[in-house]
């Protein structure tokens, strides 16, 4: 390990040593129990072994006086015996030696629980108790002290740390440095780069930058890594990639991990890498070294400000080679940067401005939000906006905001960086935005309540007083280290955030990129991962229902099955005597929901219902169709058994559970897809024990015929399919590369099934659903480790294309049958109607969830159902479930959700059913996918208020016989 006095001048490097503390901090604490987690963390470049190899304990706990970080060594020291006796705390608390007293605690490694357990000793110790929210806002010795003795609060959170500097101190630091030019006999780049060097991994962009350059044939990518060695350096961008599912085996032989540092000369590299490095690049990507809104101008300067002038002069050395500066919105206005990272960025800025004069041809790429998905859920590259979600999330409350946050996918962004890298090579200067798609902080509070969150939207100044009291009971947030950025008169305009009624790319900002949609719905849903936070005051009561009905409900004294239901109320209201909401799940054959993983809807209908969570007969715990279902029964009574998993018999179920449950009051129901398919046949058959439907993307076509739905259906698939390859164009050879792999080989399964080309078409059942083209391309991107098709791919497979558990799905065609209309296998025989969909056709088209007779051929699951799912097909005497002089004449309230270009439901034929029930009310969106209900709480906040503003359609007349 180095030497405390080897690191004390290395900014860079303190201020990553910091900032590994506070990961591995945060990774524990989201993971262990309180008890649990470290109170200090000690960063080495090794652990000492003994001569077997071992750690040696003894050495080891000699480690940790270590001074590798800011504030670490003697800088300004303590005036006064209470701010010795501070430093000699935090000195304890950290780990350190030497404690300046303008240091910032958590830049020298301190945490919000650490800051936490600080204050508890500091009073224990008989220091006076203080303010703890104003101490997080300046966060020093000698604040610390300051409010202990009762010192006023400053005027500018911040105290003698300015984050700024003004006019001509800030055009002086603008200035390149004369020698920062091409000599007179070095030669340009060629006009066909292929050799990369991305300077770091400091934000989520560069692994997809990296991704896209390898992606591309015959390229080599460098990456500035700082490591102790080379070895380290490739692991730790190796697990980077592997974090984003960026990562590929066969990347290793042109993918280089080189050894340096931004904050130092010659960018931290070893001689003969430079020198050789000079020669053998062509483009440099240089995002910069740090993105803390926190820091100071000071604090930037080397990483962000002295970097890249180390980048400039690496990039006109030896062979001229184009610079493709990251920035982020805003630095394009100096008068308006009111932080030291905006004003660092503008400084590169004026830099690459310079260095193109000089013949150093660069471009400048300016950010807002980059979202990415990471370890599977949305990663933002902005940590406040990130701590500011979670906190919201634990604190119930969110600030009434108008802000507006222009976006991109790092993905996208990646595309724009490489194109110009790769494609433009750099011609003189350019400017450039990739963020022209904004989400305003509304539609991000809504994200949260659409993961069951109750949260309270208040006024700043309210949501700012909730957030100060709960620090001061030392609660810890992910706002915590923040603090000194939530003032109080607003937001500190460092954040660089744009009000939403103002937001606009300005001209002098740069050419905006093509629209990234994707990344706007990345931030949108972006706390959709956060299903894992506890909430103050968000306890639920669960109790489980289990009831004997028959299996027959017009044989009362035969068979029966038992129905599992979960009944959900919040457990601040479990006595109060609330209406019930009846939940039907979408299928047939799938389980319902568990409370916890339901979605905004539940906290939606919760805040005044009583919610009942049904298992349907054959699927989740509700007496399940599984295989043992068919070994048990010859495929006659299989058929005469099946007959009975309909809609009317679920219906019939629910009726048993309102006379139980509800003491045979009327209730609500919401029906989610299929769900709502149960819904019109509740309306048909029962509507006495309704008092309202509602219904989400799944109104039958009440007087369609099973080939009606399937020519709908097939007609939007083919529109999913062309927007699909559209937003991924190399998935059309992809996919057809895995089809022909699949038709010449045989690949097998974990399950030991076949895997065909078919079967592998079956994938587009994603198409229509939030996310689903990214979920479809995500999966095809991982399909071949070298020339075989990868495990991972493989158990994809099984996941999105499988019926085990749900063999009842598989069986689906026998919801649109009825009185002498047989299924007849209805979607095997429209598939004919539509060649596009033929195995020849280029590009070969994703398939929906149609159900195909060679399925009960080639799914193992299925194989014991296969006789008896012809019978079921060319049955013709199943009752009708739609009872249309009825619907006609409806009384009880129906509100439906449609989605426009719904490929589960055919809008058309939705539609066409409303104009036909009596006493119905339509939204109509498209804004939102097929499970948008799922996934956004207000769509139900919205179809409630339909029903209580009692503006309904009146019944429709009863037409004469």
């Amino acid at each position: 390990m180095d030497e405390p006095e080897s690191v004390a001048n290395d900014p860079g490097r303190t201020r990553r040593t910091a900032a590994l503390r506070e990961d591995v901090h945060r990774h524990a604490r989201e993971r262990l129990a309180p008890a649990m987690v470290p109170a200090r963390i000690v960063v080495v470049d090794e652990l000492p072994e003994l001569p077997n190899g071992k750690v040696d304990r003894a050495k080891l706990s000699a480690v940790g006086t270590e001074g590798t970080t800011p504030g670490a060594q003697p800088g300004k020291t303590a005036a006064t015996p209470a701010e010795a006796a501070g430093c000699a705390l935090w000195a304890d608390v950290l780990g350190l030696e030497h404690i300046d007293v303008e240091a910032d605690f958590f830049q020298l490694g301190g945490t919000s629980l650490t800051a936490v357990r600080m204050a508890a000793r500091w009073t224990a110790a008989g220091g006076a108790p203080f303010d703890m929210a104003r101490f997080l806002a300046e966060p020093t010795v000698r604040q610390l002290v300051r409010l202990a003795g009762r010192r006023p609060w400053p005027a500018e959170p911040g105290g003698a740390r300015p984050v700024r500097v003004e006019g001509e101190e800030l055009a002086r630091l603008a200035v390149l440095p004369a020698d920062v030019r091409p000599a007179v006999d070095v030669r340009p780049a060629g006009p066909s780069p292929t050799r990369v060097l991305v300077t770091g991994m400091s934000s989520c962009v560069e692994p997809f930058v990296i991704r896209k350059v390898l992606d591309r044939p015959g390229t080599t990518v460098h990456v500035v890594v700082p490591a102790p060695d080379a070895e380290s350096a490739f692991e730790l961008l190796q697990a980077r990639l592997a974090a984003h599912g960026l990562w590929r085996d066969e990347d290793a032989e042109r993918l280089i991990a080189v050894l340096g540092d931004l904050t130092q000369p010659y960018l931290g590299m070893q001689p003969e890498t430079y020198r050789r490095l000079e020669c053998g690049i062509d483009q440099v990507v240089h995002a910069g070294d740090c993105f803390d809104h926190r820091s100071s101008l000071e604090q930037l300067t080397p990483g962000n400000v002295l970097g890249t002038q180390e980048v400039l002069r690496f990039a006109a050395s030896e062979v001229v080679k184009a610079v493709h500066f990251v920035s982020v919105l805003g630095a394009d206005r100096p008068d308006a940067t009111a932080g030291g990272l905006r004003q660092s960025k503008w400084v590169g800025e004026q830099f690459m401005r310079q260095a193109t004069a000089r013949g150093i041809p660069a471009c400048t790429y300016r950010l807002g939000q980059v979202a990415a998905v990471r370890n599977g859920t949305v990663d933002l590259c902005d940590e406040f906006l990130a701590a500011m979600v979670r906190t919201c999330v634990s604190l119930r409350s969110a600030p009434d905001l108008d802000l507006a946050f222009p976006v991109a996918s790092a993905e996208h962004v990646a595309d724009t960086l490489v194109a110009g890298a790769l494609d433009g090579c750099g011609q003189g200067f350019a400017e450039r935005v990739v963020a022209d798609q904004a989400v305003s902080w509304r539609e991000i509070v809504s994200g949260i309540r659409s993961i069951g969150r109750a949260v309270q939207i208040v006024g700043y100044e309210q949501w700012r007083r909730t957030l100060l009291a709960s620090v001061e009971r030392s609660e810890i947030h992910a706002l915590t280290p923040f603090l000194s950025l939530v003032r109080p008169d607003g937001l500190c305009p460092s954040l660089g955030y744009a009000a939403g009624a103002d937001y606009v790319v300005s001209a002098s900002a740069g050419r905006a990129s093509d629209v990234d949609a994707a990344g706007r719905e990345l931030l949108r849903t972006y706390p959709a991962g956060f299903d894992h936070l506890r909430t103050a005051g968000s306890a639920l009561v669960v109790r489980e229902h289990r009831t004997r009905v028959p299996l027959d409900h017009a044989a009362p004294d035969g068979p029966t099955i038992e129905i599992y239901a979960q009944e959900v109320v919040d457990a601040e209201r479990e006595h109060d005597d609330l209406p019930w909401l009846l939940f039907l799940q979408g299928g047939p054959g799938a389980p319902c929901p568990a409370p916890e993983a339901a979605g905004g809807w539940l906290t939606t209908a919760l805040e005044g219902h009583r919610v009942l969570l049904l298992d349907q007969r054959g699927g989740g715990r509700s007496s399940p169709v599984t295989a043992r279902t068919a070994a048990a029964r010859s495929p006659a009574e299989l058929v005469a058994y099946l007959r009975h998993f309909r809609a009317d018999s679920i219906v019939a179920d629910a009726e048993v559970l309102r006379g139980k449950l509800a003491g045979g009051r009327p209730w609500s129901i919401l029906g989610q897809s299929y769900g709502g398919f149960i819904a019109l046949t509740y309306l048909s058959l029962a509507p006495g024990g309704l008092s309202a439907a509602f219904v989400s993307g799944g109104v039958p076509g009440i007087e369609a015929s099973v080939d009606e739905v399937y020519d709908h259906t097939y007609a939007e698939l083919v529109r999913k399919n062309a927007a699909y390859y559209a937003e991924y164009p190399e998935d059309v050879g992809e996919i057809r590369r895995l089809a022909t792999h699949l038709e010449e080989n045989d690949v097998r399964l974990p399950g030991g099934d076949r895997l065909t080309s078919r079967r592998l078409r079956l994938l587009g059942r994603n198409l229509g659903m939030s996310h689903g083209f990214e979920r479809v391309h995500n999966i095809v991107r991982q399909a071949w480790d070298g020339d075989e098709i990868s495990d991972s791919f493989r158990r994809a497979v099984v996941a999105e294309t499988g019926f085990v558990d749900m063999q009842l799905y598989a069986l689906q065609e026998f919801i649109y049958a009825g009185p002498g209309r047989p299924t007849d296998w209805a979607a095997h025989r429209a598939l004919a109607r539509f060649p596009e969909f033929e195995a020849g056709a280029v590009p070969l088209l994703l398939i929906g969830e149609m159900i195909y007779p060679w399925m009960f051929e080639e799914f193992g699951e299925l194989v014991p159902f296969a006789e008896a799912a012809g019978l079921l097909a060319g049955a013709a005497d199943f009752r009708a479930l739609y009872d249309l002089d009825r619907l006609t004449a409806n009384e009880v309230p129906l509100v439906a959700l449609v989605y426009d270009g719904d490929l589960y439901s055919p809008v058309e034929l939705q539609l066409r059913s409303t104009e036909k029930v009596g006493n119905t009310q339509v939204l109509a969106t498209d804004e939102f996918h097929h499970n948008g209900l799922m996934r956004n709480a207000t769509l139900l906040e919205r179809l409630l208020a339909m029903v209580k503003d009692g503006d309904h359609v009146r019944p429709k007349e009863i037409p004469e016989a």
